[in-house]
């Protein structure tokens, strides 16, 4: 009966050894021993993702166990970072996600859960020191638009001639019925915006005005679907970039902003005239409403 109980303690403490391995406990680690230096995150609007990079400080006397087992506490700071980091994304002109979170009691319940889906963080092993990496993606089905209560589809493109949009210069003479000269109304595949030299923050729901204050295109105009699928719109440092042609398209309609607006100057306003260009065919409506958006601006240094 004894030796019964005692092989009983043993597979009971052997089990505990094992849970305390993989778990990563079995080599408690000193608050000195993971120091994190230096962490950098960045956007990548071509994919659409969140991308963080860590480097942590780890102790020399560390042994190559912990070291090993020292996984789950650095994918805790990588969490921790990314947390914080998103939370100063801009959404749009007022928002960034933190002041969503402290807003909105859905979003703030489904943002946790957002976080936890990342199940890869890269992890490369130095001398004394630890790289981890991980992506966030922030469009698709998965992504940070599905969450972010936003006013999709609120808006449509119902008239084509109203004075808010078009202006007088795009009206047809009383005399030929025709429209000026260089004014005839053409079909763009997307619309191209040169904010190069202005102070603009790259959000994930901007908004573009005309110089009357005229709501041109933003979430507002796009569908929730298409919105999260495609992201609502895509910034570019060249017009030779990848993503110019693919988002754009070959005929796009080409202009530079006269000014951003907004809290966060996330916003674009463009002259009446280029904001009629835009409103007079059917067909550039729909390439609007499609996402065709593309932001030219400074690639940050």
């Amino acid at each position: 009966m004894f030796i019964q109980r005692l092989t009983g303690l043993f597979k009971i403490i052997s089990l505990i050894l094992f849970i305390s391995l993989v778990s990563g406990n079995i080599f408690p680690l000193e608050e000195n021993n993971l120091d994190e230096e230096k962490t950098n995150s960045y956007i990548d609007w071509s994919s659409y993702q969140y991308n963080i990079l860590s480097y942590i400080n780890i102790n020399k006397s560390v042994s190559i166990n912990e070291r090993y087992y020292m996984r789950n506490q650095v994918k805790e700071i990588v969490l921790k970072k990314i947390s914080s980091s998103i939370e100063n994304m801009y959404v749009d002109n007022s928002h960034k996600i933190m002041d969503i979170l402290d807003d909105n009691i859905n979003f703030r319940r489904e943002y946790p859960l957002y976080l936890q889906s990342i199940n890869v963080v890269r992890m490369t092993f130095r001398d004394s020191m630890i790289e981890a990496s991980t992506t966030l993606p922030l469009r698709g089905g998965r992504g940070l638009l599905t969450h972010i209560p936003l006013p999709w589809g609120t808006m449509t493109y119902n008239s084509l001639n109203e004075p808010e949009y078009v202006g007088e210069a795009y009206n047809k003479s009383r005399v030929s019925n025709e429209y000026e000269a260089g004014l005839v109304p053409l079909k763009y595949s997307g619309v191209i915006i040169d904010l190069r030299g202005m102070e603009i923050n790259e959000a994930l729901a901007p908004r573009i005005f005309s110089q009357t204050g005229q709501l041109i295109y933003g979430p507002e105009f796009v569908m929730h679907k298409i919105g999260v699928q495609r992201g609502i719109i895509a910034y570019a440092y060249d017009m030779t970039d990848y993503e110019v042609k693919v988002r754009a398209g070959d005929s796009a309609y080409y202009t530079v902003a006269l000014s951003t607006k907004g809290v966060y100057k996330t916003d674009v306003v463009i002259s009446n005239q280029d904001a009629g260009r835009l409103m007079q065919h059917a067909v550039t409506l729909e390439n609007l409403q499609k996402c065709r958006v593309v932001f030219l601006v400074d690639k940050k240094k």
